[in-house]
């Protein structure tokens, strides 16, 4: 059974917990289980509906250029980065790929994407917050984004409404899109993408982000609510300033988020690493990207 621990438990500010939900910009922590949600019921349901989510192909990709340019050497130019990792194609990585020994062809060979995902999008409008689901054609805009290579558009399988206009996802949504038009009352729509994100762990090899820390690229966000963590060390995650001064050091359990002004802060997670040697790690989360239009 999930027993929540306190959010102001849970997260570190190096001021205080307080002061960082009250400040301007916004950013602030919450349980799900505080919004009324019933959360054994709803990570249920989500993960009942997560087995066909298909392979982060970005990510997988940046595995495997890590690998390339890590075996050759090199450092291998943006254009060609970007043209692999929206297509799966490049001239430039098949002709290092060529000059790999045996040995090297056999561990490129077995990289895994280690993370899966599926979407849906809304529109949510500010007098309202009527969600109204839309058709997914990207999962966000390249709006302020530092690394134009985290921005590149990507497209997943859309997720099923039952899950995508479940109750509790409104709920979610709604929460966070009022205290983003409270905030910014010259706001008139949100534009919402929903991300369920599975994400494994090996006993030989612990998970770590390829952004590292990292804007996303929209006005707001929702980092990783954990719904699910089997067999992991719990990640540290961390918001920064824009003088990269740590605001905020929290140990998310499951049911835990936080809502990030994703102009204003950067944020990382620390590497995922299995709890049990001989096993495999998972950490389920959701997340949403805002933006304002």
């Amino acid at each position: 059974m999930h027993t929540s621990t306190p959010v102001k438990d849970a997260v570190h500010s190096h001021s205080s917990p307080q002061a960082v939900s009250q400040a301007k910009p916004l950013i602030r922590a919450f349980d799900l289980i505080n919004l009324g949600i019933d959360f054994e019921s709803y990570r249920g349901e989500v993960w009942s509906n997560s087995w066909d989510m298909e392979e982060d192909l970005y990510f997988l990709r940046r595995q495997q250029m890590a690998f390339l340019q890590n075996a050759m050497g090199i450092i291998i130019p943006e254009q060609p980065q970007e043209e692999f990792y929206t297509t799966g194609t490049s001239q430039l990585v098949e002709r290092l790929f060529s000059f790999l020994d045996e040995e090297q062809a056999r561990e490129y060979s077995q990289i895994k994407a280690s993370r899966t995902r599926t979407i849906a999008q809304y529109s949510i409008d500010s007098n309202s917050l009527f969600v109204n689901r839309i058709s997914s054609k990207e999962t966000r805009k390249n709006s302020h984004c530092q690394n134009k290579l985290l921005c590149l558009p990507r497209s997943f399988r859309e997720l099923d409404d039952s899950i995508a206009m479940h109750k509790s996802t409104l709920k979610i949504m709604r929460w966070a899109a009022e205290k983003i038009f409270k905030r910014r009352p010259e706001c008139q729509k949100l534009m919402v993408t929903f991300h369920i994100v599975n994400t494994y762990c090996y006993p030989e090899k612990p998970f770590v982000i390829p952004e590292k820390i990292h804007q996303d690229g929209s006005d707001y966000v929702i980092t990783g609510i954990p719904l699910i963590l089997s067999n992991v060390v719990i990640p540290i995650n961390t918001v920064y300033d824009t003088e990269g001064r740590m605001v905020v050091e929290a140990r998310l359990t499951e049911a835990q988020g936080m809502l990030v002004d994703d102009k204003t802060f950067w944020h990382g997670i620390t590497p995922l690493t299995a709890s049990e040697a001989d096993k495999t790690g998972q950490r389920l989360t959701i997340a949403f990207d805002f933006d304002c239009v």
